[in-house]
């Protein structure tokens, strides 16, 4: 990590602070099961990081006016910091935006204890830049910015949560595990994210969330034009709330069942894919194992064969071998058949089954 002289002149000029319980992120409503919005924290770390000169999003009158509100802070310490950084930060460093108490006036955070990027970076640095973030929020007006184009985020949020609640994709995953959850969903447009999509784990990044789960959407369109309005595709989506929401409902029942589950590690395949997923132990292997199997199994109730199909060979190709068995054992014995009042009393059943089947690699 090369060092820039003039962020020692920004660190420490912000307090830090434990995000205080909040009942809902930024633009949530008490009681909702979906938010769809441009969360402002991650947009703020988004055009910072767009200016660093870091894979940029593509044309649109948004990055338009992007490009001449902010243009003049290129300088700024907070896109040196990035800009002199090696350290390769994908679509998904703006997740930190998440840490920020108050996201339209980012002035407290809290840099989290578990997170991928104290890999990546040093507690130390973390701190340092999003403090510099807070400052280039100040200089650069980015709160009158977000709110001069807030009618765009509520455009493009009431579009996509058309799209996700006329597909009932949250209803057909409480009625697979026939009881209803507490969790909430929260759809982080990206506008400056060309490329990717991922969740963001609001459980360590931002513990006082940990009901949302929580996911960025980037925007990507071979018609993108400077004159053409952004529309976000919802063709992840099925896969999103079904595999992301699916880790909440079997989180406790994998606690429960820790012994029993540790019985079956002989099962773990050992391959390179998985590794290159840093799916190292068995209890991580059958949390995602599962989750995907329960994911193939709506794909085939609800989506289609051919949806499935391919949802089935990116699963394989990642290396998580068992998805069709599995899959097929909750369609026979738990979704076919009402033996079984909830998930929950199904679930010691599925791993005895998953007992029988033999090692593959």
């Amino acid at each position: 990590m090369k060092k820039l002289c003039l962020l020692v002149l920004f660190v420490s000029q912000l307090a830090l602070a434990q995000s205080p319980s909040q009942p809902s992120p930024f633009g949530a409503k008490a009681g909702e099961k979906l938010t769809v919005t441009v969360h402002p924290g991650v947009e703020l770390l988004a055009i910072i990081q767009y200016l660093a000169g870091r894979e940029g999003p593509q044309p649109s009158p948004y990055l338009t006016a992007v490009r001449t509100h902010f243009a003049t802070y290129r300088n700024h310490p907070a896109v040196l910091f990035l800009f002199n950084s090696d350290v390769p930060t994908g679509f998904d460093l703006p997740e930190l935006g998440w840490c920020f108490a108050d996201p339209m006036k980012p002035s407290t955070f809290t840099v989290p204890d578990s997170t991928y990027w104290l890999k990546a970076f040093s507690r130390q640095e973390l701190t340092d830049y999003l403090t510099l973030c807070a400052d280039f929020a100040k200089r650069s007006q980015f709160g009158t910015f977000y709110r001069q184009h807030q009618a765009d985020y509520d455009r493009w949020g009431k579009a996509y949560r058309h799209q996700v609640d006329s597909l009932q994709m949250v209803q057909k995953l409480e009625s697979f595990f026939r009881y209803p959850t507490t969790s909430r969903w929260y759809i982080c447009l990206d506008p400056m994210n060309s490329y990717g999509a991922h969740a963001i784990m609001t459980k360590t990044l931002a513990p006082a969330f940990s009901q949302y789960i929580v996911y960025q959407q980037g925007y990507w369109d071979r018609q993108a034009k400077p004159t053409k309005d952004l529309a976000f595709e919802t063709d992840v989506l099925y896969n999103l709330v079904w595999h992301e929401g699916s880790h909440i409902y079997i989180s406790q029942l994998r606690q429960q069942y820790r012994a029993q589950i540790d019985s079956l590690r002989h099962l773990m395949p050992k391959n390179d894919r998985l590794a290159q997923q840093n799916i190292n132990d068995w209890p991580h292997f059958v949390d995602e194992s599962i989750v995907r199997a329960i994911s193939l199994a709506l794909h085939r109730e609800h989506v289609g064969a051919e949806a499935a199909r391919q949802r089935l060979a990116s699963e394989e190709k990642n290396g998580y071998l068992y998805t069709d068995k599995l899959a097929s054992m909750l369609q026979n014995d738990y979704l076919h058949t009402r033996q079984y009042a909830t998930f929950d009393e199904y679930f010691p059943v599925l791993l005895r089954n998953w007992a029988t089947l033999k090692p593959v690699n």
